[in-house]
């Protein structure tokens, strides 16, 4: 499938008689909220875990020799992965099929919200393994260091959307393990690094007396 998604994206889904609908972010839909929206709501949508298999060429690094990582979902029967959802209206996709357009499918889902309600036949956007920007899995600090290394884009590079997007702690160099709504690490912490704590340094207590 060609990396520019935007043209299959339209012919995907038909929005006649549709006011709004539910959209699921767990990236950078979370941190980077451009788009108008009626409604904004913590959620989880369950068979999915959020991974940097997913090439950018078009916002974080440079093509064709040097693209950024990114997230995507990756099929996993156990997992949840926690985000945001928001209802949008469907002139929305307008602009967001052009933001998400290297590689990204959208793909309805049932998403959770955080009372145990549910909403059927929203929508989420994932970059599957058949595009032609799809990186796929690789060493936990492989993905790390390509993360860390890789230079412009006209979003600026993958290290920026970690350490200015979310409040995280690192392992070792950038490798993920909280954030305050994703579910679970997207690196795991199997390679033992004790994490970093990248909250403001704590003021020391006056000396008594």
């Amino acid at each position: 499938m060609p990396a520019n998604t935007i043209e299959h994206n339209r012919s995907r889904f038909n929005f006649d008689g549709i006011e709004a609908i539910w959209l699921f972010g767990y990236g950078s839909l979370i941190y980077k909220v451009d788009f108008p929206f009626l409604e904004q709501r913590p959620a989880a949508i369950r068979g999915w875990a959020r991974r940097f298999w997913q090439g950018s060429h078009d916002h974080r690094g440079t093509p064709p020799e040097a693209p950024g990582r990114v997230v995507t979902l990756i099929e996993q029967p156990d997992a949840v992965c926690k985000g945001v959802a928001y209802r949008v209206s469907p002139n929305v996709f307008e602009y967001l099929d052009v933001r998400e357009k290297n590689g990204y499918l959208r793909f309805s889902t049932t998403m959770t919200f955080d009372d145990g309600s549910h909403a059927e036949g929203g929508l989420v956007y994932i970059a599957t393994e058949d595009n032609e920007a799809f990186l796929g899995e690789a060493p936990e600090a492989d993905i790390a260091r390509q993360i860390a290394l890789a230079t412009g884009g006209p979003s600026g590079p993958p290290i920026r959307s970690i350490c200015s997007g979310w409040p995280i702690r690192c392992v070792s160099w950038v490798m993920i393990v909280h954030t305050p709504l994703p579910s679970r690490p997207v690196f795991g912490r199997k390679n033992g690094y004790p994490p970093v704590d990248l909250s403001p340094p704590r003021r020391s207590p006056a000396p008594p007396g």
